[in-house]
């Protein structure tokens, strides 16, 4: 019925303190051709300067047949929220 798909990695940058970063994904497959993706994140390498919030972000992504749609939420603190959004067109 769906596939869930997780990733950790630690980055350590030699000019930056290191982290790590989670994410994950799950795909719907119940409606046919018309696959659903949930997906989530987590980064601690965003977070030094903003509140624990900040290295979160989460979005949903839909595929209809040669169209794949993204949309992320991505909160930054006191500095606010950023919404991205995706278009993408496979021949």
């Amino acid at each position: 019925m769906g596939n869930l798909i997780a990733a950790l990695d630690g980055p350590a940058p030699i000019d930056n303190d290191s982290g790590f970063h989670l994410g994950g994904e799950y795909i719907y497959n119940g409606i046919e051709k018309f696959p659903i993706v949930c997906r989530f994140g987590y980064k601690t390498t965003t977070i030094a300067n903003l509140d624990a919030r900040s290295g979160l972000s989460c979005g949903i992504g839909i595929h209809y047949w040669w169209l794949d749609f993204d949309y992320t939420w991505v909160p930054y603190g006191d500095l606010g929220h950023t919404h991205h959004l995706g278009l993408e067109m496979k021949w």
